[in-house]
């Protein structure tokens, strides 16, 4: 059975994972402005917002969305230590209880 778990936004990004792990992971693939700027707005008005990026090794990681500005320029190991998830099914549960 589903629980009701309230609004939240999540965008998706699936990029290809780079051959050298100093690599930004999203780079040009990433958020644009304009994206960073409703992340930032969402914030401002209390909602639960996420960008869930799962790359083509099937690597996931579930970032909140107070990372929105600085998620572009992030390796891979950089999303994993802020990511809250790393796993598809860990993120309902995790959205039921999260707040900012």
């Amino acid at each position: 059975m589903m629980k009701k778990i309230g609004s939240f936004w999540i965008e998706l990004k699936a990029p290809s994972a780079p051959a050298r792990d100093s690599t930004r992971l999203l780079g040009k693939e990433g958020l644009s402005p304009a994206q960073q700027n409703w992340f930032l707005r969402a914030r401002l008005h209390g909602a639960r917002a996420f960008i869930l990026v799962r790359d083509d090794q099937r690597n996931v990681y579930f970032i909140p969305a107070k990372h929105a500005d600085y998620i572009n320029d992030m390796t891979a190991a950089q999303l994993a230590a802020v990511s809250i998830a790393d796993s598809l099914s860990a993120i309902p549960e995790i959205i039921e209880g999260y707040r900012e």
